[in-house]
């Protein structure tokens, strides 16, 4: 509505600058004839960009599970707005719902586009795994912190100082947790779900930072085979298996952490 508003007053500025200045349609006025003249023109201003809005296509709809309200959330929410009850977790579900959707166009996208494509599909949908894993486990920090009575900006020198990137790596998440909660984050899973967490984890470093090359220190972090100088490959299972350890982890520390069990968090 603001931007609406701007723009029409500049239009009128400059429908009243054009009248003032007695210009014709052309925008330009002539003086003299002849040997001396001299010609006057207005040229307005560029009237500022309307951003669209983007809110609809932005919110994220979500059921509480405990009384079956229906509503629309812009950003992440912790509780429901009628009963109260934590619905975090709804979005973390959410968000690897999107990501497996993406993932079901797979076949179509590969028979259309080729194997490139496809397997840039993958890839993206492994970052965005990793951010969702990385985002919630930051969000549930802050709140736990901020639930035990941590001010605000103590939080974020906390998040900034102590979490930094460390969550997109399964060893550094885990001594996070450790050192500063201290809880085990991989408690209940086993040594090959573990191993294949990380390794899994871990392509994503060449994906986002080196175009999905093997560098050094992809091949000095993890115990792979694959040579360095080569594209890092990636599979739909190890997206989808990422996905499910994400959602298990996640869990679990939602349930260690007891964000659910404190209303005013």
């Amino acid at each position: 509505m603001k931007g609406i508003a701007l723009q029409e007053a500049q239009k009128g500025i400059n429908r009243m600058l054009k009248d003032a200045l007695g210009l014709g349609p052309s925008g330009r006025k002539t003086f003299g004839d002849g040997f001396l003249s001299m010609e006057l023109s207005y040229k307005p201003s560029t009237t500022s960009y309307i951003r669209p809005p983007i809110e609809e296509e932005l919110r994220r709809d979500i059921t509480c599970s405990q009384c079956g309200l229906e509503h629309a959330v812009f950003g992440l929410a912790n509780r429901c707005p009628d009963c109260g009850a934590d619905i975090f977790l709804l979005h973390v579900e959410k968000e690897f719902e999107v990501i497996k959707v993406m993932l079901s166009d797979l076949d179509r996208r590969h028979a259309l586009f080729g194997a490139r494509v496809a397997a840039h599909d993958i890839e993206n949908a492994l970052e965005d795994a990793v951010s969702v894993f990385e985002a919630s486990a930051r969000a549930m920090i802050r709140r736990y912190l901020r639930g035990s009575g941590t001010p605000d900006a103590e939080v974020e020198e906390f998040v900034a100082k102590k979490i930094g990137n460390r969550l997109q790596t399964a060893s550094l998440a885990e001594a996070v947790f450790q050192e500063h909660f201290p809880l085990e984050l991989f408690a209940d899973m086993s040594t090959v779900d573990k191993e294949d967490f990380s390794q899994i984890f871990q392509k994503r470093h060449p994906i986002t930072h080196n175009l999905g090359i093997v560098d050094r220190k992809y091949v000095l972090r993890s115990s792979t085979n694959e040579l360095e100088g080569r594209d890092v490959r990636v599979s739909l299972a190890e997206v989808l298996k990422a996905i499910e350890l994400s959602e298990r982890i996640l869990l679990r520390l939602h349930a260690s952490l007891k964000l659910g069990n404190d209303p005013t968090t």
